[in-house]
């Protein structure tokens, strides 16, 4: 058997048990609606790129052994998760054919960040995945899903994608208790101007 050929067999193999393994250890795709309820759960932003296999030469020499394509995930909620005594639950998913498959999992208790990374081996072979992100804190249901329908393709270039579905909560802004006297001072003021001018009217008259 050819040195190159003996040594992809194993490392093909590897990559399938740790995907397979992966899939085992995941929970279940959470069912929708994926509509956050806290921004702890919401997704900001993914941003994903897959590696392309590299060649590395073989210990036997004569070959090279290729490593498969690996998936760059870096993913931001909305503010630190998880809140202090609650767990953070992240399952990637790949669309394989039709079938959408887990192909890695995080339950986190703590510390809370903002920022998840992954490093996913993908069976792949053309560069590129269709892949989505779950988020939920505790038990379901709500959770968010990025994207809240469809998938990301993620390929050799780095993208980032926004999720802007599901938001959770809003921009808190001071206020400007001007901005929201002046119409009713400025309707005062009409109904005074009008009161005089019907005044000085029928003064004259």
């Amino acid at each position: 058997m050819n040195i190159r050929y003996g040594l992809l067999l194993p490392a093909m193999l590897a990559v399938l048990l740790l995907v397979g393994s992966a899939s085992a250890r995941c929970p279940s795709i959470p069912d929708p609606p994926y509509t956050p309820k806290d921004p702890a759960e919401n997704i900001v932003t993914v941003t994903a790129s897959v590696e392309q296999p590299s060649a590395a030469p073989s210990a036997a020499g004569g070959g090279v052994a290729i490593d498969g394509h690996v998936l760059h995930l870096i993913i931001v909620f909305a503010a630190p998760t998880p809140p202090a005594g609650q767990q953070i639950n992240i399952i990637v998913t790949e669309l394989q054919g039709s079938t959408e498959t887990g192909i890695d999992c995080t339950s986190s208790a703590g510390p809370a960040k903002t920022t998840y990374t992954f490093d996913i081996p993908l069976t792949t072979d053309g560069g590129a995945a269709q892949i989505a992100v779950y988020a939920w804190l505790g038990p379901v249901p709500g959770t968010d899903r990025a994207p809240n329908g469809g998938f990301y393709i993620a390929d050799r270039m780095v993208r980032q994608f926004d999720d802007p579905e599901g938001a959770v909560g809003g921009v808190v802004m001071p206020t400007n208790k001007l901005e929201i006297v002046a119409p009713f001072a400025a309707l005062a003021g009409l109904v005074v101007a009008v009161s005089a001018v019907v005044v000085v009217k029928r003064r004259r008259d």
